[in-house]
């Protein structure tokens, strides 16, 4: 028979690596997001509008996950969730205005965009800003005792 206490810790250790699979995950969306948009300005319209569609979307596909991360969005069960790490955070409501822009023009055909006149002038600079510092008041609110915190501290 194993001892309880061997019980409680090898069970301490499983949720732990957990844990750290789900922060491995959300570095790699803080890393995308914050490279993305220098990437994307670099790309000349004109020559290759493919490639910058590509990035924009890229871009905002990461955002919208960090954003649905950090509770700017209702998600689903399975979801890995900032409050999961940091129960005291609150999502700054400034994320919330994003949703629905980036909702109607990334992977939805939809007849409201369709009907556009024009395309939105994305300013990805400020969507970036908004995530990047919702992500760093999540980090603030990390509890210092729970290991994961380095890893997802590395992504701000």
């Amino acid at each position: 028979m194993v001892a309880p206490s061997l019980c409680n810790m090898l069970l301490s250790m499983a949720v732990e690596v957990v844990a750290l699979r789900g922060a491995s995950h959300v570095n790699y969306e803080v890393g995308m997001l914050r490279a993305l948009p220098p990437r994307c300005a670099a790309f000349d319209v004109a020559a290759d509008g493919v490639a910058v569609n590509a990035c924009l979307e890229a871009c905002l596909g990461h955002a919208r996950a960090l954003i649905e991360f950090l509770g700017g969005r209702k998600g689903r069960p399975t979801d890995i969730r900032a409050e999961q790490y940091a129960p005291s955070f609150a999502p700054s409501s400034s994320l919330s205005r994003w949703v629905p822009l980036i909702d109607r023009h990334l992977a939805h055909l939809s007849w409201a965009r369709a009907l556009e006149v024009s395309s939105p002038q994305w300013d990805l600079k400020a969507l970036v800003d908004d995530v990047v510092a919702s992500y760093g008041e999540f980090v603030a609110a990390l509890d210092a005792a729970v290991p994961s915190r380095l890893l997802l501290e590395t992504a701000v």
